[in-house]
């Protein structure tokens, strides 16, 4: 089912950016329900680590984050969305679902590193030259 983005969703990611520029652990925190989970990998704390509850996420918001854009990709219900963002490091995506206007469960990852780009298709596909000929 593909479920559009809900002007709640829309709302969420826009106070979430605005904390994260501020650089405000509060103003983050209130933005999830008391029992919430962050599951982040690499894009804020460069490891794979599971955040249980809002006091476990105030370790988070040293990384500089901009470009956040909600996606248009298939979602179960309107009350969660997928959005891709930008951090010094590279490009990440999250995915957000909501339980009364706060985020319940947010996952966020890196997906690639500004200085390392990923090498196109093509290219992966030829052999590598190791400066060996055969013989006939």
């Amino acid at each position: 089912m593909n479920a559009p983005a809900s002007p709640q969703t829309t709302r969420w990611l826009e106070a979430f950016t605005a904390a994260l520029a501020q650089r405000d652990p509060r103003a983050v925190a209130e933005l999830f329900v008391p029992d919430c989970y962050w599951r982040d990998l690499l894009a804020f704390t460069w490891d794979i680590r599971t955040h249980e509850g809002r006091e476990a996420l105030s370790g988070l918001f040293s990384v500089r984050t901009s470009d956040f854009k909600l996606k248009s990709e298939p979602t179960n219900t309107p009350e969660e969305s997928w959005f891709s963002f930008s951090t010094a490091a590279g490009h990440a995506v999250g995915h957000v679902r909501l339980r009364e206007g706060r985020a319940w469960t947010l996952l966020t990852a890196l997906r690639t590193l500004h200085d390392h780009p990923e090498r196109p298709v093509h290219a992966l596909a030829r052999e590598p030259d190791l400066g060996v000929t055969r013989q006939p």
